[in-house]
């Protein structure tokens, strides 16, 4: 498991996770536990079904990765919280093939949103549950067997498995044995538990220094077994995305990562191409790459929106010290008579500078609004910002 660089309580960006074939990594699986012991000496295909649900199907059943060339995986963010997965295989058939077997192609952990199958373009027949279930049951009949009612504990090892296993049926194409198979769906980031309170407390007090709610998504990946997987990452509209990691995908003796033609440096920050290299294993947990990459707002569009932030609570600041020393001055002597921040007020330009600010917000602003993510928070404070100025610079006015 190659893990990703650890975020520092001062990082001032949100962890995420993208579920894909995984699912939640914050649920427990202590619902899972079957009411009966298996033994892995004795029943070693019934323990690797329970205890490593992908393993096994990528192990018995009508082992299809072995057709695959190559895959590459596309994740398109249509907004930072939402991605379209492409799965897309390059399939090469030789020797003699079962067309009118089902075959396994992955196990996700949830149910997919808007699943679509298709082999050169045309959509493909899924097994349905019984089927697949039948298929798994054949396998493990003769252990169940030894363990007693062999119905009776295999249902209950199929309520409590991992995932909802997808298995297709191929098209028998007369004229090509090489083909390109294709599974797309949607999904969306789900926010990770921060166990530490002191430091979400941090965060949360420093985010009044710099308001973007930008992310870094975790990404799980299981790469095919002795061949180049290819992973693309596209950011939405208007933000860049980078990689992100601890160093150790440089082991050797571990599943490798490396950039696409690009030395570590993309030309395009708003894509990311990443060449994942399995062990050569089908363990699950060992081999899965956990892939770390952050959505970020450009830097010479941060720099501006944070500058405009700062001047816009730099403003804020001087109207509400005009308006408390003005009130402070109508029952008491001042303790200074040097007053700089009264005679700013007279200065007859201070309204057109204070217009001048409230025109860079409102230009912001205008580019905020097809975004409600990343700047919402930014959004929110700005327009408050704004709005309390214009109170307080015509309350200065008066008193």
């Amino acid at each position: 498991m190659i893990n990703c660089a650890p975020l520092k309580c001062n990082d001032m960006i949100s962890n995420y996770y993208l579920p894909g074939l995984n699912g939640d990594i914050n649920e427990s699986d202590d619902s899972k536990k079957l009411s009966f012991n298996l033994d892995e000496a004795l029943s070693p295909m019934s323990y690797l079904f329970y205890n490593d649900t992908g393993a096994f199907y990528r192990k018995y059943c009508d082992h299809f990765d072995i057709f695959k060339i190559r895959e590459k995986r596309f994740l398109d963010f249509e907004t930072p919280n939402r991605a379209l997965i492409t799965h897309e295989y390059d399939i090469q058939i030789k020797g003699d093939f079962d067309y009118n077997k089902f075959y396994y192609l992955f196990n996700p952990i949830k149910r997919l949103s808007w699943l679509k199958i298709s082999q050169e373009g045309k959509r493909l027949s899924v097994a349905k549950e019984s089927q697949v279930k039948a298929i798994v049951k054949d396998i493990l009949i003769t252990e169940l067997s030894r363990l007693g009612d062999s119905d009776k504990i295999f249902n209950e090892m199929w309520q409590k498995k991992k995932g909802l296993p997808c298995f297709i049926k191929l098209e028998k194409k007369a004229e090509y044995n090489d083909f390109l198979l294709t599974a797309s769906y949607y999904d969306s980031i789900k926010a990770e538990k921060v166990k530490n309170i002191l430091c979400n407390i941090f965060n949360h007090i420093f985010s009044y220094f710099s308001p973007l709610l930008e992310r870094r998504i975790k990404y799980e990946y299981f790469p095919l077994q002795g061949k180049s997987s290819w992973l693309y990452i596209k950011s939405p509209n208007n933000f860049n995305v980078r990689h992100n990691s601890d160093g150790s995908f440089w082991d050797k003796d571990i599943n490798r990562i490396d950039f696409a033609n690009s030395n570590g440096e993309e030309a395009d920050p708003g894509k990311l191409s990443l060449t994942i290299i399995n062990s050569k294993s089908i363990n699950t947990e060992k081999d899965t790459v956990t892939l770390c990459f952050d959505i970020i707002v450009p830097k010479s569009l941060k720099v501006w929106f944070i500058s405009i932030y700062y001047v816009s609570i730099g403003a804020l600041l001087i109207t509400s010290f005009n308006v408390l020393n003005s009130i402070y001055l109508r029952f008491f002597k001042p303790i200074y008579y040097s007053d700089p921040i009264g005679q700013l007020f007279l200065n007859k330009n201070i309204g057109g500078l204070i217009l001048a600010i409230i025109a860079a917000i409102i230009a912001t602003r205008g580019w905020l609004i097809s975004e409600e993510t990343i700047f919402r928070k930014y959004s929110l404070r700005i327009t408050f910002i704004m709005i309390l100025t214009i109170l307080l610079y015509i309350a200065g006015m008066i008193l």
